[in-house]
């Protein structure tokens, strides 16, 4: 998948290739946590950033207009160790009702094919009520996740089952 692909940063800390772009996956609008992740967050004595979109399903909310998370500070996160898990598979996205792609970022170019579909399968294995709750709940704010969204290119990523 990305054999052959050259990478355009020679580091591999995660920190410093994931600022290169000014941590711009933090910058597509608010992430989708379930109650365990809410609770992670929360519990360690974090600021609630959250609204409670159906029972077990928190939208984190955005900072407009630009459409930032709240807990990105000087374009590090600052909730890293227990952020949910759509933040954590990231380049790896799951879109409703189509499956997993790859967002092609500079963190994309460093991750093995093992490790895409790994984070492809985590997302696909998420309860569809989480991603049904919050699709119905995002429809308002779906134009603009769609802006941001083109700022990437996306590939659709295959999995065996």
């Amino acid at each position: 998948m990305n054999e052959g692909i050259p990478k355009r940063l020679d580091d591999t800390d995660p920190v410093k290739i994931c600022t290169s772009c000014e941590s711009q996956c933090c910058k597509l609008g608010g992430a989708v946590a379930t109650e365990n992740e809410y609770r992670a967050i929360v519990e360690t004595g974090n600021p609630d950033y959250f609204e409670k979109v159906t029972d077990g399903v928190y939208q984190m909310k955005w900072i407009e207009p630009e459409g930032r998370c709240p807990y990105l500070e000087d374009n590090l996160c600052t909730i890293y160790s227990v952020r949910p898990l759509g933040c954590r598979m990231f380049p790896v996205v799951h879109v409703q009702g189509i499956g997993p792609h790859l967002v092609r970022c500079e963190l994309s170019y460093h991750l093995t094919s093992a490790t895409i579909i790994e984070r492809a399968l985590l997302l696909s294995s998420r309860p569809e009520e989480v991603a049904d709750a919050v699709l119905d709940h995002r429809k308002r704010a779906s134009c603009k996740f769609e802006r941001r969204l083109s700022r990437f290119d996306i590939n659709y990523i295959e999995i065996e089952k």
